[in-house]
């Protein structure tokens, strides 16, 4: 089990073989193009959250900062693929420097 999180990046998930893989899908919590986990308070309303399973030949897009919990029973191989759109790296030049 993936815990809540979100990325900075969109993503394209191919599952190759195996079980398939479950991922909890929830809305945005940031505006900026980070990547980050949620706290417990933070975690999605199950009225919020959408469950998508994939299987061997399945593809997902998965936007950035789109919130997702990821479960597998049993093995499973996927590839993942991230990248910037053109919209991601222009939101990433204006985003706020990090602070700490």
């Amino acid at each position: 089990l993936v815990e809540w999180h979100y990325d900075g990046f969109d993503q394209v998930i191919l599952c190759v073989a195996g079980s398939g893989k479950t991922f909890s899908l929830a809305p945005p919590v940031c505006e900026e193009p980070v990547s980050g986990w949620l706290s417990p308070g933070e975690f999605p309303a199950k009225s919020q959250v959408e469950e998508v399973t994939l299987h061997p030949g399945d593809v997902m897009f998965l936007p950035a900062r789109v919130c997702h919990q990821v479960s597998t029973v049993g093995l499973s191989l996927t590839v993942n693929w991230g990248f910037i759109s053109e919209a991601g790296a222009k939101a990433q030049q204006h985003a706020p420097a990090d602070a700490s």
